[in-house]
């Protein structure tokens, strides 16, 4: 609803939301998919690009969750664009982790520990106690 009422920062935050919480432990990725892709939609006609970014994030890490990994590829390379076009380096940092975990799975280890390796610094600078994912968004 707050996708259709061009609440794109609404949008956003509610859509992000739910990837650590019931849609993805439930497997509910059909829920998953339609709030990100709704959201994006406002977050593009709002120009807000690093609304778009989390949201692309999050659709990386729904195709992870479903092993797309070609799929979650994507999207995480998308959203690393938009997150070092805005400067952003703890959207940058969260992206590099999930391109690295990708990686990861499909045996590409050389790829893995690089994006890895290239987000160790600023997952350090923003989470220094504690997960990535919960301090860096």
């Amino acid at each position: 609803m707050a996708a259709a009422m061009d609440l794109d920062m609404a949008a956003s935050e509610i859509s992000t939301a739910p990837c650590a919480s019931s849609l993805g432990v439930g497997n509910r990725f059909e829920k998953w998919w339609r709030t990100h892709d709704a959201a994006i939609a406002a977050t593009r006609r709002a120009g807000n690009t690093r609304g778009e970014a989390m949201l692309l994030a999050g659709l990386g890490q729904l195709r992870y969750a479903q092993d797309r990994f070609d799929g979650a590829r994507e999207f995480f390379t998308e959203s690393l664009r938009l997150f070092d076009g805005a400067g952003d380096v703890r959207g940058q940092a969260v992206v590099l982790a999930g391109l690295g975990s990708t990686d990861r799975e499909q045996g590409r280890l050389a790829k893995a520990s690089d994006s890895l390796r290239r987000a160790l610094p600023s997952a350090r600078d923003c989470c220094p106690t504690g997960p990535l994912r919960s301090k860096c968004f």
